[in-house]
C-alpha cells in the first residue's frame, strides 16, 4: 500500500476523497509514485471516470468504489510512465545521432 504525505499540493490535487483511498491503494506494481505522476493521472482519471459513469452509469455502484478509480489512475500513471522512458530514449537517441554529424559539419568547415 502507498502512502501519501501530507502536502498542500497532494491535497489541492486529491480533493476528492474517493482519488486519495484510490491512491493509497495503489497496486504494488505502482511503487514510488511522484508527485509530476500524480498530478498527469489524477485529473485524467478522474475525468475519464466521470464521462464513463455519464454515459455508461455507475454499474450497480461498482464504478464509485476507491477500487474502481484506483485502477484508472494505475492506468494512467503507466502511461505517463511508458510516455516518459519513450521521450528520454527518444532524447538520447537523437542526441547520440546528431553528435557525429555535428563533429563532421565542424570538422569540414575547418577545412575550408
Amino acid at each position: 500500500m502507498n502512502t501519501i504525505e501530507n502536502n498542500s499540493v497532494l491535497d489541492l490535487l486529491l480533493k476528492r476523497s474517493d482519488v486519495r483511498k484510490a491512491v493509497e491503494i495503489l497496486p504494488l506494481e505502482i511503487v514510488n509514485v511522484n508527485i509530476n505522476e500524480l498530478a498527469y493521472a489524477v485529473p485524467r482519471a478522474t475525468k475519464k471516470l466521470d464521462y464513463i459513469i455519464e454515459r455508461e452509469g455507475t454499474l450497480d455502484g461498482k464504478r464509485i468504489e476507491p477500487r474502481y478509480i484506483m485502477l484508472l489512475i494505475a492506468e494512467f500513471i503507466k502511461s505517463y510512465r511508458i510516455q516518459s522512458f519513450t521521450f528520454e530514449q527518444e532524447k538520447r537517441r537523437r542526441a547520440e545521432a546528431h553528435t557525429p554529424f555535428t563533429s563532421t559539419v565542424h570538422s569540414l568547415s575547418q577545412s575550408f
